[in-house]
């Protein structure tokens, strides 16, 4: 489908074999990703694990190889990394509250309980709890502006990158 002037919809720019698709969706992928990491973490974001990290990069991959040698018009393509951003605050947020830890808290006693002092275990994630104890402050205005300017470097590069290629 293809109306006049800058809203070209869902048109492919050429032809492309799927191996160049790979290719462009993974970069894309990959770009967008480390750009959503670096700006969440420099504005006080804690540091998603491995699994954090890889879980946002292989849905992101999914969605840029499904749209790869699409060529967007700026508004849809602005509404769809916008969103994207906040998928990759949020896996974020989640992926850095994904290492569990145990504290135990009291006094070690005689055996079978009896003149112990109370023991509290406790289960979760300490840099999870720390994160989302600060979600709120993080999560503010900086976080927003720092995604509100991945967001513009992602289109700019990602527009760009379907001209040139």
């Amino acid at each position: 489908m293809q109306t006049t002037g800058e809203q070209v919809l869902a048109v492919p720019a050429r032809a492309v074999s799927r191996p160049a698709r790979l290719g462009r969706g993974a970069l894309a992928a990959a770009f967008s990703t480390f750009v959503a990491l670096a700006s969440h973490v420099l504005a006080g974001g804690a540091m998603p694990g491995l699994l954090g990290v890889l879980v946002p990069l292989v849905f992101a991959t999914s969605a840029s190889i499904a749209l790869a040698g699409l060529r967007r018009s700026w508004l849809r393509l602005s509404v769809s990394v916008a969103l994207s951003q906040l998928l990759f605050h949020t896996l974020f947020v989640v992926g850095a509250a994904s290492s569990a830890t145990v504290a135990v808290v009291g006094g070690a006693g005689p055996h079978a309980g009896h003149g112990v002092d109370p023991v509290v275990l406790t289960v979760g994630s300490a840099a999870g709890s720390a994160t989302h104890a600060g979600h709120a402050g993080h999560g503010g205005l900086w976080m927003m502006l720092a995604h509100a300017a991945a967001a513009a470097l992602t289109v700019v590069t990602l527009r760009r990158g379907e001209v040139v290629l």
